[in-house]
């Protein structure tokens, strides 16, 4: 029986981001070892740099955050 791909949660994906941000990464041998293809790849970069510039945007607030002190060390 063959194995198939597994559900790529956000930590996996994030795993093969770092994985390809490598110096010397084997793209061919890191989609074969996820069962991914070079467009899935393509989708989790998107996704990655997408949310870590949403997060570094500051979009999201944590509750009860002050606007002002954000102000203060930008």
């Amino acid at each position: 029986m063959v194995e198939g791909k597994k559900r790529m949660t956000a930590t996996r994906k994030l795993e093969v981001y770092i994985e390809m941000c490598w110096k010397n990464a084997n793209a061919g041998e890191i989609l074969r070892r996820y069962w991914l293809h070079l467009n899935d790849l393509r989708r989790i970069e998107m996704l990655v740099e997408l949310a870590a510039l949403t997060a570094l945007n500051g979009s999201r607030r944590r509750p009860g955050a002050d606007p002002q002190a954000d102000r203060e060390y930008a």
